[in-house]
């Protein structure tokens, strides 16, 4: 074994393959969305979450597209609020998630796999690399983000742009 423990391996032999990479996203996902759902509904279960945070022109719209569907108006509006409530919690545990990434190096999805982020020559990443990577890989969001202020709205259309590139 001291053997093996000593083998030095070039850099390319130690990078993730896609497959790992794509299993670290998919428990990030499923992490995100059953923790989402399970705090949707525990906050319209116990009032936190109720009809009074929602627009009432998407509701009234919503109610009429289910009254069309032979689904009653309150059913309607209980599925909004739950939905509602769930996109809350997901835009919230998503962006928990990718903070634990900038400031650990690594999400816990990539724990569960055993990724780090790393340098190039396969040293572990520091904070500067991770925040650097973080800013690239969330640049549309953050620039989408910025663009909910009414000034910058233009802005939209330049972190979708930027979005698509990253991916």
């Amino acid at each position: 074994m001291e053997f093996m423990d000593q083998l030095q391996l070039p850099v390319q032999y130690k990078r993730a393959s896609f497959g790992r990479r794509l299993l670290a996203w998919l428990v990030d996902i499923a992490i995100t969305g059953v923790v989402g759902f399970l705090i949707g509904v525990a906050a319209y279960g116990t009032g936190l979450y109720d009809v009074q945070n929602i627009n009432p022109a998407d509701l009234a719209e919503l109610q009429e597209q289910y009254a069309a569907m032979g689904i009653e108006r309150s059913m309607a509006t209980d599925i909004f609020v739950i939905i509602s409530a769930m996109g809350l919690a997901t835009t919230f545990i998503s962006l928990a998630l990718s903070l634990i990434e900038l400031f650990l190096g690594t999400s816990i999805g990539k724990m569960t796999v055993g990724l780090v982020i790393a340098h190039g020559d396969g040293r572990r990443g520091d904070v500067q690399l991770w925040t650097r990577r973080w800013i690239i890989k969330n640049a549309g969001s953050l620039l989408a983000a910025l663009a909910l202020i009414p000034v910058l709205g233009f802005i939209t259309g330049v972190a979708s742009l930027l979005g698509f590139i990253i991916l």
